[in-house]
């Protein structure tokens, strides 16, 4: 781990610094501290335009492979104690996307602030409750052929008599079911097709190392290429979508840093405990039970 407080006028020089220790130091980096920068006007309550600094901030971070794991418990960690205090966020902690193999269920919270300016925020670890995964729409489904015309002719094929309404509502949930099916049973798992389709790939290999391939299996095999291509263009959609990072260019790919970020926002959004008549719950039974008998 590096602790960091970086000096205003020597930012730029600190943010080259670490990316030259990261370079040439092969190991699972984990950096804190106060950075002295947010990363957007909405980190800070003063508001204001996007600056250069901000963007030099998010550059290193995103250049690095690090991962900006989500606060709990907040949105600011400082304050300048004024009559109208100004908030923000410039202590944060920033890890390589393997770190977390070491210390699963990693997450920062903010604690009570005493004396200091600044909120303390400890790395905590522990696990997370899973719970029923609600239905997504999946962008990557857009760019399968003939995919509109499964979905109209699903949602005309199913007849329904009722209100507008009630048929709407029906009409939706029977296609959010199939849709369902259908992401199992035809699409099939994303993560799992490119394999597939390399392996056949290698099969050819062999073949041309033994023989000269005909013309039926060289075009058998340019198949395969182009559907791989594919394959690789829809797993760049998804990840985008589950990480929701919208800046990253078509073709650019770094799988396993996306499967991190998205990993990282659905810890964001479970319920890690719950306070009810002053009483804190941090077990799954206990929560499930405290919000049904609210």
């Amino acid at each position: 781990m590096f602790m960091v407080q970086m000096m205003i006028n020597l930012r730029y020089v600190c943010f080259d610094e670490l990316k030259l220790f990261i370079a040439l130091w092969d190991i699972q980096w984990c950096l804190g501290g106060d950075f002295n920068v947010v990363r957007s006007p909405v980190k800070s309550s003063s508001g204001g335009r996007l600056s250069s600094a901000m963007l030099e901030f998010s550059n290193f971070i995103n250049s690095s492979g690090l991962i900006d794991p989500p606060l709990e418990g907040g949105r600011y960690i400082w304050s300048s104690h004024e009559d109208v205090p100004i908030l923000s966020r410039i202590n944060r902690f920033l890890f390589f996307v393997d770190w977390e193999d070491h210390f699963q269920g990693v997450r920062q919270v903010i604690l009570p602030q005493i004396t200091s300016d600044h909120f303390p925020i400890p790395l905590l670890m522990g696990s997370t409750m899973v719970a029923k995964r609600p239905f997504k729409f999946e962008n990557v489904w857009l760019e399968v052929d003939n995919f509109f015309d499964f979905v109209k002719a699903v949602w005309y094929d199913f007849n329904v008599y009722d209100s507008s309404s009630c048929v709407f509502a029906k009409k939706l949930n029977f296609l959010k079911s199939t849709l369902r099916e259908w992401n199992r049973d035809v699409f099939g798992h994303l993560d799992a097709k490119p394999r597939a389709l390399i392996n056949k790939i290698k099969v050819f290999v062999v073949k041309g190392k033994l023989h000269s391939l005909s013309r039926a299996e060289r075009l058998a095999r340019l198949e395969v290429k182009k559907e791989l291509s594919l394959v690789h263009k829809w797993l760049d959609t998804f990840w985008r979508q589950q990480a929701k990072q919208q800046w990253i260019l078509e073709g650019d790919r770094h799988t396993k840093f996306f499967h991190r970020v998205a990993n990282f926002r659905r810890k964001f959004n479970v319920i890690q405990s719950i306070r009810v008549d002053g009483l804190c719950l941090d077990d799954s039974s206990s929560m499930k039970g405290a919000i049904v008998n609210f």
